[in-house]
C-alpha cells in the first residue's frame, strides 16, 4: 500500500490474549471461532482508532 502513496501500518490485534492463545484460535474451525467470547467490534474499533505518527 505504501509503494502506490497509502498510509500503511502493522498494530498487534488482540493484544491482551497471550502468543500461545493467538496460536490456538488460529488453529480453530470457524464455527470454534465463532463460540470464544472474543469482542471482535471492540478490536475493530480500537484497531481504526489509531492514528499515525
Amino acid at each position: 500500500m505504501r509503494c502506490i502513496g497509502m498510509n500503511a501500518f502493522q498494530t498487534v490485534l488482540l493484544p491482551q490474549c497471550s502468543p500461545n492463545r493467538i496460536k490456538q484460535l488460529n488453529q480453530l474451525s470457524w464455527e470454534a471461532l465463532d463460540q470464544e467470547t472474543l469482542d471482535i467490534d471492540l478490536e475493530i474499533q480500537r484497531v481504526t482508532s489509531i492514528e499515525p505518527i
